[in-house]
């Protein structure tokens, strides 16, 4: 069964016999609509034949279905390129993150990625346009 913060159980599975080798829970309800962003608590309660109930102990699931919230701003610039600074706000940990800085011609200039924490500021070398005269 998965239950709130609250202890009100959001989504639960009946069955006899066998136990199946796992469960998926896909963030929905009992009436099968998406919960809310928030923390859950998981667990598995099983009843013998002679009635004897056991559970597991709880897990803690987070539910984090809202996109980060991210800013990127150009902090500085030299002949060596941009210094660009970074910013990201999720409730859970960033797990992959992606930068590409394109040219005035929508060309990719520079390319950053990485896991974790996104660095608070990064130096992308790209090629001023030329001036003319």
């Amino acid at each position: 069964e998965i239950s709130n913060e609250d202890g009100r159980v959001v989504r639960s599975e009946d069955g006899m016999g066998a136990l199946p080798e796992g469960f998926v829970w896909r963030g929905v309800d009992n009436e099968y609509r998406a919960v809310q962003d928030g923390i859950y608590f998981c667990r598995l309660v099983v009843e013998d034949e002679a009635g004897n109930t056991t559970s597991t102990l709880t897990e803690k699931v987070v539910v984090d279905a809202t996109a980060p919230k991210v800013a990127v701003a150009i902090a500085g610039e030299s002949e060596e390129g941009l210094t660009l600074a970074l910013k990201a706000n999720d409730r859970s940990e960033i797990a992959y993150w992606e930068i590409i800085v394109y040219d005035r011609t929508g060309s990719e200039a520079a390319r950053f990625e990485g896991e974790g924490d996104i660095p608070g500021t990064l130096a992308a070398k790209v090629k001023k346009k030329a001036k003319k005269g």
